[in-house]
């Protein structure tokens, strides 16, 4: 039913029900939905083999390319306009890294304000 308001009115009533305002520093970690897609079925695919992971894995009604790209674009919106309040959202490019090239990035962004 969200999806009938704007994006803005959106941020505006989840701050509200946080009640503590926005957090001091916003990671978006930005993918390429047809690669979550394939990375998602990979992990799925490893899963049934047999693979050791850090938990079980299904595919969730949101899991396709679809509406990983609309939800990305609603993601998007948000951050614009979190922005434009003035919030520090750091955004991290994922399509080429790996877990802990991702966490080394954003590790690096945090550190300097330990």
């Amino acid at each position: 039913p969200s999806q009938k308001i704007s994006t803005s009115l959106r941020l505006n009533m989840f701050n509200s029900f946080r009640r503590l305002g926005y957090p001091d520093q916003i990671f978006y970690l930005d993918i390429n939905p047809e690669l979550a897609d394939r990375r998602i079925s990979e992990r799925m695919e490893r899963e049934s083999n047999g693979a050791q992971t850090d938990r079980e894995k299904w595919r969730h009604i949101h899991e396709n390319v679809k509406n990983l790209a609309e939800l990305r674009k609603y993601y998007l919106e948000a951050i614009e306009i979190l922005e434009k309040e003035g919030l520090s959202v750091v955004r991290v490019d994922i399509n080429d890294k790996t877990k802990e090239e991702t966490a080394r990035i954003i590790e690096g962004q945090i550190r300097p304000h330990l």
